[in-house]
């Protein structure tokens, strides 16, 4: 199941988690949220550069083969 929720929904990650989901954020700018450093939080998380309608693709539990393919 996949779903998007934006900044101002409420979330409980940790329910989440133990419910065996996961949550990737992904931002363009930093958000407030009590302070610096809310996103460790999520399970995985990318910080870019651009619009909307900029593709991407996430990789939530990236294998040490993989990663050496994209970097």
């Amino acid at each position: 199941m996949r779903a998007i929720f934006l900044m101002f929904d409420s979330l409980n990650l940790k329910a989440l988690e133990s419910y065996g989901g996961t949550a990737h954020l992904i931002s363009d700018h930093y958000f407030e949220d009590a302070g610096w450093t809310y996103h460790p939080r999520y399970s995985s998380f990318d910080f870019i550069r651009g619009q909307e309608a900029d593709k991407w693709q996430a990789m939530v539990r990236p294998t040490l083969e993989r990663l050496r393919e994209c970097y």
